[in-house]
C-alpha cells in the first residue's frame, strides 16, 4: 500500500497551509502549529522522542519562507524564524494534520459547551 502524497499545497490567508492529497482528502493547519510540531532533532530529543521545543515559544506570526518537496516522501519547510531543518514525511504530516483538526473540533465543542452552560446559569439567575 502506497501512502497518500500531497498533490497541491495552498497558502490560506498567509496563516494556514491547505494540503490536497492525491486520494482527495484535504487537510489544513495553522503555520504556527506546523512549526511547533517540527520533527527535527533540534525540536525533538532523538533518544527519548520528547519534544524539546516549547510550543509557547513559537512566534504566532511564523510562516514558511519556502516549502519544498523532498523526493517522493516528505515536505521541508524553511520558516521565517530562521529554522529550516525539519523534514515532515508524508505519513507523519498527514497524521499530524488530522490530529490538529480533531483537536480544533474538540476545542470548539468544549468552548460551545462552556458557553451554553454559562448562558443556562445566567438565565436561571434572572
Amino acid at each position: 500500500m502506497v501512502d497518500p502524497a500531497p498533490s497541491k499545497l495552498k497558502n490560506v490567508e498567509d496563516r494556514e497551509l491547505e494540503i490536497t492529497w492525491d486520494d482527495g482528502v484535504v487537510t489544513t493547519a495553522l503555520y504556527r502549529d506546523l512549526r511547533a510540531a517540527c520533527p527535527c532533532a533540534a525540536c525533538v530529543n532523538e533518544w527519548t522522542g520528547e519534544r524539546t521545543l516549547d510550543p509557547a515559544a513559537v512566534n504566532p506570526a511564523v510562516k514558511p519562507a519556502s516549502v519544498s518537496l523532498m523526493g517522493n516522501y516528505a515536505v521541508k519547510f524553511a520558516w521565517t524564524d530562521g529554522h529550516d531543518t525539519g523534514i515532515y514525511t508524508f505519513p507523519k504530516l498527514r497524521d499530524k494534520l488530522k490530529s490538529m483538526k480533531l483537536f480544533r473540533r474538540l476545542s470548539i465543542l468544549l468552548i460551545a459547551t462552556v458557553v451554553a452552560l454559562l448562558m443556562a446559569e445566567c438565565s436561571v439567575r434572572i
